[in-house]
């Protein structure tokens, strides 16, 4: 993922700036622990930044829709019930993975009022949502969006609503590359994933005897910044436009880190 990348792009950062005559075993010691830092302040206290201020924006009676899993959109509204917020969710899904009734069971043995729907019937129940919370992979140079497939209909949808759109994401995951389409750079899942659990019958299950049939699963789309209201993050809650200067501001803080660290 843009994300992973962006850790492994801090890492090589610190190691090239590690004295040369440091003896290994010290140099070791330093680098493990200015990984440590990084999952603290970087992952950590970064979600529980964006927990609070994205826990700001429910109030009573909100309608939220949710889309796929993510772990710091579910954190954020079971916090915000255990704090007496009344609101209800809506959970919306897309298969091959079905990611949503993961969540949407730990939501309601929370004692979360839930309603669930497949993406193709987003329209139907837009009408009663007032909020929209997504998650995020990554957020690109031009405040475009990198999620879960589907996350750009569900985006589209609300904004055709004029339903406000938060996108909750960390800023490591903030990157300077740039996409206009989910076609030149994109993940892979498992083609299989695309077919029944129970095969028997189905038209797929013998899909790679059929030379001339290939199964695309795509796993993330990208959503244009257009279609998204504001974006939490431990910095604060900005707008999309506010990306560019962010990941900036993150680069000239990360060489000043890592020369001071040494």
């Amino acid at each position: 993922s843009m994300a992973m990348g962006n850790a492994i792009k801090w890492l090589k950062l610190r190691v090239g700036h590690v004295p040369p005559h440091l003896p290994e075993s010290t140099a070791k010691e330093m680098l493990t622990t200015q990984i440590e830092t990084f999952i603290e302040e970087r992952i950590t206290l970064a979600d529980k930044a964006i927990i609070s201020y994205a826990e700001s924006r429910i109030a009573p009676s909100d309608v939220i829709l949710v889309y796929a899993s993510s772990f710091v959109v579910e954190t954020i509204l079971l916090h915000a019930h255990e704090q007496g917020v009344p609101f209800r969710v809506v959970v919306a899904d897309a298969g091959p993975k079905f990611e949503g009734r993961d969540m949407l069971a730990r939501l309601l043995q929370a004692g979360l009022h839930c309603t669930y729907a497949n993406l193709h019937a987003l329209s139907y129940v837009m009408p009663e949502v007032n909020k929209v919370l997504l998650g995020a992979s990554s957020m690109l140079l031009n405040g475009t969006l990198v999620a879960r497939a589907g996350t750009a209909l569900v985006a589209m949808l609300a904004h055709e609503r004029a339903v406000p759109v938060l996108v909750c994401c960390e800023t490591y995951k903030f990157t300077e590359r740039v996409l206009l389409d989910s076609i030149c750079y994109n993940e892979l899942g498992d083609p299989d994933d695309l077919v029944p659990t129970d095969p028997a019958g189905s038209k797929l299950a013998d899909w790679r005897d059929m030379p001339r049939l290939k199964l695309l699963n795509l796993l993330y789309d990208v959503t244009p910044m257009k279609y998204i209201t504001m974006v939490v993050t431990e910095a604060g809650v900005v707008p999309p436009t506010s990306v560019p200067v962010i990941i900036r501001e993150d680069a000239a803080r990360m060489q000043l880190q890592a020369q001071e660290a040494v």
